[in-house]
């Protein structure tokens, strides 16, 4: 099973960067499609509340060590919309996040925040990462964005898990469909 942070998740959903333990449980994929109101081209838009995929398109920079997990697709719920904002439910184990909405630019200040604690398998090391969003609707069921992380580590053996390069930071681009 593959270990990460859900990173916008729209980021929305699902993946931000966290310790990639080499594993992979072979899930993922997601849909398109829905319908909705909202424009792209300077107008207003109200995101479809429901469930949505998000899927890191371009990796643009990144100073982390390859062992640090900088991303992947998922799904994720979207449970409050209006033409001021959303909240975005993670399934990726993080807390909900706010986004605001000005028009069709979106940002979301707070994306995720997880902490990983790996003491208890024997190591001197605590992880945590932070990531922020932006981006644009093209319509009220896709939008497109770039997600900034950072990842901190507190503990002895921090080297262990970044490549003695913590903290780091990257950066994704990122689309989001509801489906």
């Amino acid at each position: 099973m593959r270990t990460a942070i859900a990173c916008f998740t729209l980021v929305l959903t699902a993946s931000a960067c966290v310790i990639h333990d080499g594993a992979d449980d072979g899930g993922g994929g997601g849909g398109g499609g829905g319908g909705g109101s909202g424009s792209g081209g300077g107008g207003s838009v109200t995101p479809h509340a429901g469930r949505w995929f998000y899927d890191e398109t371009t990796p643009v920079s990144s100073n982390c060590s390859t062992i640090i997990n900088q991303g992947e697709g998922g799904d994720f719920g979207l449970d409050q919309s209006s033409s001021a904002g959303f909240r975005i439910i993670p399934e990726d184990g993080t807390a909900p996040f706010l986004c605001t909405l000005s028009g069709t630019a979106f940002s979301c200040p707070e994306r995720a925040s997880r902490t990983t604690d790996y003491r208890a398998n024997g190591v001197d090391a605590v992880v945590t990462i932070h990531a922020t969003a932006q981006g644009t609707f093209s319509s009220a069921t896709r939008a497109s964005g770039r997600q900034d992380a950072t990842v901190h580590c507190t503990g002895s053996q921090c080297a262990t898990l970044g490549g003695g390069a913590l903290p780091c930071m990257f950066t994704v681009d990122f689309v989001v469909q509801a489906f």
